[in-house]
C-alpha cells in the first residue's frame, strides 16, 4: 500500500478504461480495474490461462474487499477474495464452485439464461437473472457462504485482447458470497470483520478507501 511504501498508480490516459497488463504475473498492477483497492501495491495475477484457485476451508477467515451500492446484493453480500487487503470475514459452512453457472446447475437444476454475447464468448456466464435464486436456495439448504474460484470477468489491456485469444489479459479472482446478508452497503451489517495477520485483531469496518494496518 502507498502508506507502506508502495507507489500510487498513475491516472489512466484520457479515453482509456483499462491499464496495460503486467509483464509477468508477479509484477504489481499499474492499476486495478475492478472493485478492489485502487492503491493496492501488489497482487499476483491469476488469469483464464491458470487453474482455478483453491477454496477456503469451512469455518476459516478469508481476506477480502467489498464495495457498496450494488442493487443485487440484498440477499447476499458479494466479496472478492483479495490477499493483502487487510480485511477478513469468516465464511462459516461454505460450498465452492468454479463459476456462477455451476452453482445454478447445482441449486436450481438448470443452466443460466443467455447473457452478454462477448462475455459468453470468453466463457463468462454471469447468471444475473439467477443469482438471487441461487443465494436464497443455498441459505435454505443451510450454507453460510458460496465461493466461486474462477470468476474471470475483469481485464487488463482491454476485452479485445482476450477476444483475440490472449488468455493472460482475462483476469480471474475468487468471489465469496455471505448468504442472508444485505451487501448493498460498503460495510454490510451483521458481519464480523477482522484485521491483522491471519485475522488476529478486531476490526470496525468504515466505508471509504480500503487500507491495511
Amino acid at each position: 500500500l502507498p502508506d507502506k511504501g508502495a507507489p500510487r498508480p498513475a491516472p489512466l490516459p484520457e479515453g482509456k478504461s483499462y491499464a496495460a497488463c503486467p509483464k509477468s504475473d508477479d509484477e504489481p498492477f499499474a492499476r486495478l480495474n475492478w472493485h478492489a483497492p485502487l492503491d493496492l501495491g501488489y497482487m499476483r495475477r491469476f488469469t483464464a490461462a491458470d487453474l482455478p484457485m483453491g477454496p477456503h476451508a469451512n469455518n476459516t477467515w478469508a481476506e477480502v474487499s467489498h464495495c457498496g451500492h450494488s442493487a443485487f446484493e440484498s440477499k447476499g453480500a458479494y466479496f472478492y477474495g483479495l490477499k493483502g487487503s487487510g480485511l477478513w470475514i469468516h465464511i462459516g459452512k461454505s460450498i465452492a464452485f468454479e463459476t456462477h453457472e455451476d452453482a445454478a446447475l447445482y441449486f436450481l437444476k438448470r443452466p443460466c439464461s443467455n447473457g452478454n454475447a462477448k462475455d459468453e464468448e470468453l466463457g463468462i456466464v454471469q447468471c444475473d437473472a439467477e443469482l438471487g435464486e441461487i443465494v436464497v436456495e443455498a441459505k435454505t439448504q443451510g450454507w453460510d457462504s458460496i465461493q466461486f474460484t474462477r470468476h474471470c470477468d475483469a481485464f487488463c489491456s482491454g476485452r479485445g485482447a482476450a477476444l483475440r485469444g490472449d488468455k493472460r489479459s482475462q483476469l480471474c479472482i475468487a468471489e465469496i458470497v455471505l448468504l442472508g446478508v444485505d451487501g448493498s452497503e460498503a460495510c454490510p451489517r451483521g458481519v464480523e470483520f477482522r484485521q491483522g495477520a491471519d485475522a488476529s485483531q478486531p476490526c470496525v469496518c468504515e466505508a471509504g478507501p480500503l487500507k491495511s494496518q
